[in-house]
């Protein structure tokens, strides 16, 4: 959903790497707007150490620029909380495994502290 409150289809795709020392997540969505847009993000994050529920994690966002963000596991739910080094955007979002072909995806991206946008998505598995 836009700041106006529109309801904006979108599609896209994902895909996660992962190595000994990072993970890589890879995705891009394509939002059915007036005019269409895509939006691409590039994750770097830190594997899980054993026995932890934390975790760090970087983007580069081409609009927004550097996002660091920590991912925190709990009850079944991912949660992300995260900032531009630039300060002026923030946001959070979960997802959440529904069963082994379908996730949820919930959350709200802020632009000097004012709501951007926020979405609901489900996710399902290829």
């Amino acid at each position: 959903m836009d700041r106006t409150g529109n309801r904006i289809e979108v599609v896209g795709e994902s895909a996660m790497m992962h190595d000994a020392n990072v993970w890589r997540l890879t995705g891009v969505m394509r939002l059915k707007s007036d005019p269409p847009q895509e939006i691409r993000n590039a994750y770097e994050i830190v594997p899980f150490n054993q026995g932890s529920d934390t975790t760090s994690w970087e983007s580069v966002n081409p609009a927004l620029g550097k996002l660091i963000g920590q991912f925190t596991l709990f009850e079944g739910v991912i949660l992300s909380l995260y900032h531009s080094t630039d300060g002026k955007f923030s946001g959070t979002e979960y997802l959440r495994k529904i069963d082994d072909l379908h996730y949820e995806n919930k959350g709200a991206l802020y632009q000097d502290k004012k709501k951007l946008s926020s979405w609901e998505v489900t996710l399902t598995r290829q």
